[in-house]
């Protein structure tokens, strides 16, 4: 971006009401913008492990979404009053229940907890002993302190951290029996993990061979499961903290001013009706690209284009009104934006010596060198790790003069990949 770039690009925006009156390299960059999107939605919402989960939110959080009352306060004239209109709006707790605000965010986490508490209860019954399950939920929802005397012990002795918890004399205390599952245990999961290292590709762990070492292993699982629930419920109860309302008030009044500007620049529940118009198709196309992806795979990808591009108008006049009638809402902003833009793209005017800026002699000078190289010396090795790893995952890569033709293309590739990840010589 060239200089004063992003204030042409602004004006530009400014007087063009219309996306396809746009010139043409502005095109080009809504086209790139709508399939990035596209790709970003699918990505989310169909091909990531954790897109039902996702879509499921999503569909909550709209469902739940007052819409049409929404609509009803934005086009209130008076920007305190609309502003006053939302907060009672969504954190009025009528009878002394829940109020919409807290419901809507808590609904999901409660669904999130439940699937954490299940899995819980499968890894604790293959764990199969209930003393040691509770020894570690005892840890993970203990104080810092606590938490930081155990470290500090397994340090010192030189132990695993999981060690120390179990055989701590805090309740329930362990049989001898049960002790000396734990010492086997960690004798066998040390080997495992000793065995772990010595690997080149992490793929081709399959995980420990005996049983004593996977009771390790269930264990470090069961922790961070006990972790992600302990974290779910501490944001459970931040929200119903009376704090929170007073939060959310206090970042209504830091940006009432901007806020009272985009409100009166542009028609806030006519772009709320966009909105919703946008996620519900969004929920319909997801819905219907399952079937279609069997049929047809590209048309898979273009009916997300095809989606962002039905709703890319009504986005675009949104950023139109807000800039035209704005009252040079982001002059500021975008001023600041290009100076940092021109800092990072021409520099200082005068150089700057990173001799002059470290310290020149001491300890302190050898401490801070041998972090830049020890930082250096690691992003190193990552790049040789990830190399091998392309090498090995496309196989024969170094075998050109047995390769066929599959494998020279597997070749070609590997090595363009590889060419644009090495450092080269160190």
């Amino acid at each position: 971006m060239g200089k004063n770039g992003l204030t042409n690009i602004f004006a530009t925006v400014k007087v063009t009401p219309l996306a396809k009156d746009l010139p043409p390299n502005y095109q080009a960059v809504l086209e790139w913008g709508r399939i990035t999107l596209a790709s970003t939605i699918f990505q989310t919402f169909v091909a990531a492990d954790d897109a039902t989960g996702t879509l499921t939110a999503l569909k909550r959080f709209h469902g739940l979404m007052p819409y049409f009352m929404l609509k009803g306060i934005l086009r209130i004239s008076n920007p305190l009053a609309m502003i006053r209109g939302l907060m009672d709006l969504f954190m009025a707790q009528p009878f002394g229940g829940k109020s919409l605000l807290q419901r809507m965010f808590t609904s999901s986490l409660f669904e999130e907890a439940k699937a954490l508490q299940e899995d819980i209860a499968a890894v604790s019954e293959k764990v199969g002993d209930p003393a040691l399950c509770e020894k570690v939920r005892q840890f993970i929802y203990a104080p810092k302190e606590i938490q930081a005397f155990y470290r500090t012990e397994a340090s010192m002795e030189n132990v695993s951290l999981l060690t120390t918890i179990l055989r701590s004399s805090d309740p329930p205390l362990l049989n001898r029996a049960q002790m000396f599952r734990v010492i086997r245990a960690a004798k066998a999961h040390a080997e495992y993990s000793k065995y772990r290292e010595t690997l080149n590709d992490s793929d081709d762990d399959d995980g420990p061979e005996n049983e004593e070492a996977w009771l390790f292993e269930d264990l470090n699982i069961l922790a961070k499961l006990f972790s992600r629930l302990r974290d779910k419920e501490q944001l459970i109860d931040l929200i119903f903290e009376g704090t929170t309302s007073d939060l959310l008030k206090d970042i209504f009044a830091i940006f009432y001013t901007p806020l009272a500007q985009v409100y009166k620049a542009a028609n806030i529940a006519e772009s709320l009706g966009d909105l919703q118009n946008f996620i519900t198709d969004l929920i319909k196309t997801i819905e219907s690209c399952e079937a279609l992806s069997q049929e047809d795979p590209h048309q898979t990808v273009q009916i997300f284009i095809n989606l962002v591009e039905r709703h890319e108008q009504a986005f675009y006049s949104f950023v139109h009104k807000v800039q035209s009638k704005g009252e040079d809402l982001f002059d500021s902003l975008m001023h600041w934006i290009e100076l940092f833009l021109t800092l990072t793209r021409d520099g200082f005017k005068q150089q700057v010596s990173l001799e002059f800026i470290l310290p020149h002699t001491g300890e302190e000078r050898k401490e801070i060198m041998k972090e830049i190289d020890d930082v250096a010396l690691y992003y190193y090795k990552m790049k040789l790790f990830y190399e091998g790893k392309l090498r090995r995952r496309f196989g024969r890569a170094h075998a050109k003069n047995d390769a066929d033709a599959d494998d020279a293309a597997a070749q070609e590739l590997v090595e363009g990949v590889v060419k644009e990840l090495s450092f080269g010589e160190l």
